[in-house]
């Protein structure tokens, strides 16, 4: 399914089960940062967490509850879920854009961050 009709179609069903912004939120919010850590030699579900990141933050944003994963604690539940291996990699790039950019870490940074590590996994 293509990103795009995967992402009306995720917006549906939010919709149709949760009803209210707040609830569609919590649920999105909830599925990326909670559940299993991906394992280092487990590139399918890392894919799959690649496309689920953007798709939440577009959902956010959508229905203007962006800061709900803007968050500090939020973002470190979801790097805590990538493989290990990649978690040191991540601070250097987190380092990198809050001392070089003067900047906060985003939801974008991170689902940028691991598209990346998707594409040479």
């Amino acid at each position: 399914m293509d990103s795009e009709k995967g992402y009306r179609e995720a917006r549906k069903l939010f919709t149709k089960r949760y009803g209210q912004p707040y609830r569609i939120a919590s649920a999105c919010v909830e599925q990326v940062t909670n559940g299993p850590s991906i394992k280092c030699e487990d590139g399918a579900p890392l894919q799959t967490f690649s496309v689920l990141l953007p798709s939440c933050k577009n959902t956010l944003t959508d229905i203007g509850y962006l800061t709900k994963i803007e968050n500090p604690n939020s973002l470190k539940k979801i790097v805590s879920r990538l493989p290990s291996n990649l978690h040191q990699k991540w601070h250097d790039v987190a380092d990198t854009i809050t001392e070089g950019q003067e900047r906060e870490v985003t939801v974008s940074d991170v689902a940028s961050f691991v598209e990346e590590k998707v594409r040479i996994y």
